[in-house]
C-alpha cells in the first residue's frame, strides 16, 4: 500500500480546515440532494458542498485483452464554496481500477489527456506540477490489483477537457478514450459552476 505524498495530504488538509472554517453544521449539513440523473450534489457545510456526477465504467482493455475482472470507474468533482472560492477552481478527475495487475505508475509520472487538439499533462510531484494542478495514485495489489488515480485541475484546465469533442488519456502504459456518455457527464458537471 503506497501512502499519499505530501503534497495531496497537505492539500486535503488545507480543504478541510477551510470547510470546517464555515458556519456551525445545520441539520441540512451532509445531506445529499440530486440535481439530476447524472449530477450528485452533497452538502458539506451550510456553505460548501460537492458536486459530481455518479461513477461511470470506463471500457478499456489490457493490451487488447478484455476480461471481466479489469476494469475502471470514472468520476469527476469540484467543492463549491462562497466563503472559499479558490477551493472552486479545482477539479478532480477520479480513475478507479480494479484489474489483474496494477497498471497505474506510483513514483515520477505525468498524465496525459489529448483534448481536441490541446496536450494537457499533469504530473505526479512538486517538480512535474504545475501551479497546483497535480496527479497522485494509491495501489493495492492483493488478489490482483486495486488502484485509485487522482487529477486535480484548475477550473481552465478543466473547462478545456469538458469542452472537447475527443478526448483520450494516458497514464502510464495505459492508454483510453472518454465516450461521448463521459464528455456528457463533464459538460454537465461544468455546467453546475
Amino acid at each position: 500500500m503506497r501512502l499519499l505524498s505530501n503534497n495531496v495530504l497537505i492539500r486535503i488538509i488545507i480543504v478541510a480546515v477551510i470547510l470546517s472554517c464555515g458556519e456551525s453544521a445545520s441539520p441540512q449539513t451532509n445531506s445529499t440532494v440530486r440535481s439530476s440523473d447524472e449530477i450528485v450534489v452533497t452538502r458539506l457545510t451550510d456553505d460548501a458542498s460537492m458536486i459530481q456526477f455518479n461513477p461511470m465504467v470506463i471500457d478499456y482493455s489490457a493490451n487488447g485483452q478484455s476480461s471481466p475482472k479489469d476494469h475502471a470507474i470514472f468520476q469527476a468533482s469540484f467543492i463549491k464554496s462562497s466563503k472559499a472560492p479558490f477551493v472552486s477552481n479545482f477539479f478532480t478527475l477520479w480513475f478507479h481500477s480494479t484489474s489483474r495487475a496494477c497498471r497505474y505508475p506510483t513514483t515520477k509520472f505525468v498524465v496525459r489527456v489529448r483534448a481536441d487538439d490541446q496536450t494537457i499533462q499533469v504530473g505526479s510531484d512538486s517538480r512535474l506540477a504545475k501551479s497546483g494542478e497535480i496527479a497522485s495514485t494509491f495501489s493495492e495489489p492483493e488478489n490482483g490489483c486495486v488502484e485509485s488515480l487522482w487529477v486535480h485541475l484548475h477550473k481552465e484546465t478543466f473547462l478545456k477537457i469538458a469542452n472537447a469533442h475527443n478526448v483520450d488519456v494516458r497514464i502510464g502504459s495505459l492508454t483510453f478514450r472518454l465516450d461521448a456518455k463521459h464528455l456528457r457527464a463533464l459538460q454537465e458537471l461544468a455546467r453546475q459552476m
